[in-house]
């Protein structure tokens, strides 16, 4: 694959995680200053429901910045013979 893809991809990545690790702090912020949170309750905002929406975002931000592409594992010592006995014949 092309590196500007790989690079492209990282950059997505890391910035949809940093996206929702924002949000995430945002609104934990938001829900644990107790007057915000019942001016949130006064316009209709169930605050237990927006509990599993905080976890969910950190969740995600976890997902996107902890993953990454698995590379393929060899072995030196066989992959390396295979290859010269191969190529020597």
């Amino acid at each position: 694959m092309n590196q500007s893809v790989h690079l492209a991809a990282l950059l997505l990545r890391l910035t949809l995680g940093a996206l929702s690790l924002a949000l995430g702090f945002l609104t934990l912020a938001a829900l644990a200053s107790g007057p915000f949170a019942l001016a949130l309750m006064a316009q209709g905002l169930p605050l237990p429901l927006s509990w599993p929406a905080v976890l969910a975002e950190f969740g995600s931000a976890l997902v996107f910045l902890g993953l990454h592409a698995p590379r393929p594992r060899r072995v030196a010592g066989r992959a390396r013979a295979g290859l010269v006995s191969e190529c020597q014949t």
